[in-house]
C-alpha cells in the first residue's frame, strides 16, 4: 500500500509494479484558506492510498522498492487540491508492505535523493534533465549507499484515508503520427497522452497544439501553455513525461530526435 503526494510510479526490482497513470486520484487532501472564499460549499479532505500486488516482483534476500515522485495536486503550482494553504510543499510518501508474516513499513531508513524530473506540472508539462542519472535508479542492483536517509513529515491534515472505487487513467491506445511538410507530427485526433521520443542525443523540446494556422506551423493560442523538454539526453533513449498528460493532435519536435 503506498500513498504518494504528489503523483508517484511504483518500482520494485526494475519493474514497473502498476499500469495506472497519475496516482493518487485528486481529492482535497487538507483544508486550504483558500476554501473560505467559499462560506457556502463543503470541501471534505480525504487521501487516497493506492494498493498493489508485487506478489511477483519480490524474491528472497534483498529487494529494491524504488517510488518516483513528482508535483501533483499536492506539490506543484497547482495545489488546489492540495496542502494547507496552498503552499508548495516537498513531495512526500509512506508505504507498508505486508508479506506473509511479515510487514514492512516506511521510515527514516529509506533512501531519498533529487533525480532527473526537474519539473513536472500534471497538465502542463515536464523538464526531465538526465544530467546525472536516468532510470537505471530503480534497478535492482542500484547503490543508493550515497543518498541521504529519509526525514519525517507531519501527519496530514485529513479527515479520512480511504481506498478509492474509481478506475484509475489506463494507456489505451498507441498511435504512429504522420509527418507533415514542415516536419511536424499529426496523430489525426485530438487526445489525451504523450509522444513517445527516441533522442539522438542531446537537449529536446517539444511542443504540441489541439489546431494549426493556415501556414500549417502550431496554432499557439491551442497550445495552453503545454511543454516537454528533456535536457543531457543519450543516443537511443527512449523518452516520455512521467507525471503529465497533455491535450493536442499536432507536436513539433526540437532536438536530434524522432
Amino acid at each position: 500500500t503506498v500513498l504518494g503526494l504528489g503523483r508517484f510510479v511504483l518500482y520494485v526490482n526494475g519493474k514497473r509494479a502498476h499500469d495506472d497513470y497519475f496516482l493518487p486520484l485528486n481529492s482535497f487532501v487538507e483544508q486550504k484558506d483558500s476554501y473560505k472564499l467559499y462560506p457556502d460549499m463543503i470541501f471534505g479532505t480525504r487521501a487516497y492510498p493506492c494498493k498493489f500486488d508485487i506478489t511477483n516482483l519480490v524474491h528472497k534476500g534483498i529487494n529494491n522498492i524504488t517510488v518516483l515522485l513528482g508535483s501533483g495536486c499536492y506539490t506543484g503550482s497547482q495545489t488546489y487540491f492540495g496542502n494547507t494553504q496552498g503552499k508548495m510543499g516537498d513531495p512526500k510518501v509512506c508505504y507498508k508492505i505486508d508479506l506473509g508474516d511479515s510487514v514492512y513499513c516506511s521510515s527514516t531508513k529509506a533512501k531519498y535523493s533529487k533525480y532527473f524530473v526537474e519539473k513536472s506540472e500534471h497538465n502542463a508539462g515536464e523538464i526531465l534533465n538526465f544530467a546525472d542519472c536516468g532510470m537505471e535508479i530503480v534497478a535492482e542492483d542500484y547503490d543508493d549507499s550515497s543518498w541521504e536517509n529519509a526525514s519525517l513529515a507531519l501527519p496530514l491534515e485529513t479527515e479520512t484515508y480511504e481506498f478509492s472505487e474509481c478506475p484509475t487513467d489506463k494507456l489505451i491506445r498507441k498511435i504512429k503520427p504522420t509527418v507533415n511538410a514542415l516536419g511536424g507530427y499529426d496523430t489525426s485526433i485530438n487526445l489525451t497522452g504523450y509522444p513517445v521520443i527516441v533522442s539522438g542525443g542531446g537537449d529536446i523540446d517539444v511542443t504540441v497544439s489541439e489546431t494549426l494556422n493556415d501556414d500549417g506551423t502550431l496554432n499557439k493560442k491551442y497550445t495552453h501553455c503545454q511543454y516537454l523538454s528533456f535536457k543531457n539526453t543519450k543516443k537511443g533513449q527512449r523518452l516520455m513525461p512521467l507525471f503529465t498528460w497533455l491535450g493536442f493532435r499536432y507536436f513539433t519536435v526540437k532536438g536530434d530526435a524522432e
